[in-house]
């Protein structure tokens, strides 16, 4: 690609060039002295002669554009990080809220599972006490009936082996 350019190009042979306000400061230091036709010029605009300094702004409507977008672009980068801090936050309610919903599921079964065993404990407990009752009104009418007998059986010759048989067996169920 050419360029063409009309006019006097001895003129530009005078300019330096650098790519920082920094470095042009050193090439004009370096320089034991500028001539009054020689300068340096920055990438950024910024232009420096002996003695002089010539630092293009922006103009008007052009630095409110630029901070407007400047600013436009920090705050689409804020959005970009707080959508996914979003995102973030929503999978973790997820998760909590199914956390939850299993812990009161598991809660729900435990204390379904607590009453059926103090249900089937009460139950075993009326069986227990029936046959408890039972159990003495038995051995009641047993020992009645073996009382009543015992002086039958001292009058017929009961053996002793048998005496003491029912003698442990009434010790046994009383205790």
């Amino acid at each position: 690609m050419s360029i063409a350019v009309t006019g006097n190009l001895d003129a530009l042979g005078h300019v330096l060039t650098a790519e920082s306000l920094d470095e042009a400061h050193q090439r004009v230091a370096s320089l034991s002295a500028l001539a009054p036709y020689q300068s340096v010029i920055t990438r950024s605009g910024e232009w420096l002669g002996p003695g002089w300094a010539r630092v293009r702004r922006a103009q008007g409507s052009q630095v409110g554009v630029l901070a407007r977008e400047r600013e436009i672009r920090l705050l689409a980068e804020q959005i970009d990080a707080l959508e996914a801090q979003l995102e973030a936050s929503s999978e973790q309610l997820d998760t909590l809220r199914t956390r939850k919903f299993e812990a009161e599921r598991a809660r729900d079964d435990a204390q379904r599972e607590l009453y059926n065993a103090h249900r089937r404990q009460s139950e075993l407990a009326g069986q227990l006490q029936s046959h408890r009752g039972k159990r003495r009104r038995e051995l009641s009418w047993r020992y009645a009936a073996w009382a009543w007998s015992g002086s039958r059986w001292r009058t017929r010759g009961a053996t002793s082996s048998m005496k003491s048989f029912i003698e442990r067996w009434r010790f046994s169920v009383v205790a």
